[in-house]
């Protein structure tokens, strides 16, 4: 919970291997389920009791598993990241992979690849598309802009005037 009052990124796997990666690898916070994801067509495992306890997230990154299992897991948590008010959701994809890939089979085909990459890589999540990275093993990942430029809603009122003569003089 420290964590997230201090505003840090809080990474959501599908599994315990791919969290015990992500705090081994990257030393970032990162929490999962128990049991991963439920099989296609099921109730999902991840519940709004978990979502409740990551309230107050500004952002997050969802490492999804490459099946269906994984891509229905994802959206699950992304929805309900959204309903506890989370703002920044992205998600990352593994694509042109064997059935079940997940982080630790990326980390296991590229030692000492940069993690970090595939993070700043992941675009937003949104309602319509769920897009978040999708990362093809066969091309290298581009980076993208983060964080992102204020919502335009900053810009609105006395506070919005005082967003918009700041906004060109941070990063």
């Amino acid at each position: 919970m420290k964590a997230i009052a201090a505003g840090e990124v809080v990474h959501i796997g599908e599994g315990e291997r791919v969290v015990d990666a992500l705090v081994t690898s990257i030393c970032v916070v990162a929490t999962c389920n128990l049991t991963g994801a439920s099989k296609p067509g099921s109730a999902p495992k991840w519940k709004t009791a978990h979502a409740d306890q990551l309230k107050g997230s500004k952002s997050v990154v969802i490492w999804e598993d490459h099946d269906d299992a994984g891509r229905a897991h994802a959206q699950a948590i992304a929805k309900s990241m959204v309903d506890v008010g989370v703002v920044d959701i992205r998600t990352v994809h593994f694509t042109g992979t064997p059935e079940k890939y997940d982080l630790v089979d990326w980390i296991a085909a590229h030692p000492g690849g940069d993690i970090q990459t595939l993070i700043e890589a992941a675009k937003p999540w949104t309602q319509d598309s769920g897009v978040g990275v999708i990362v093809d093993p066969a091309r290298p990942v581009e980076a993208v802009s983060w964080p992102r430029p204020p919502d335009p809603a900053a810009f609105h009122g006395l506070a919005g005037k005082c967003v918009q003569m700041l906004d060109p003089h941070t990063e």
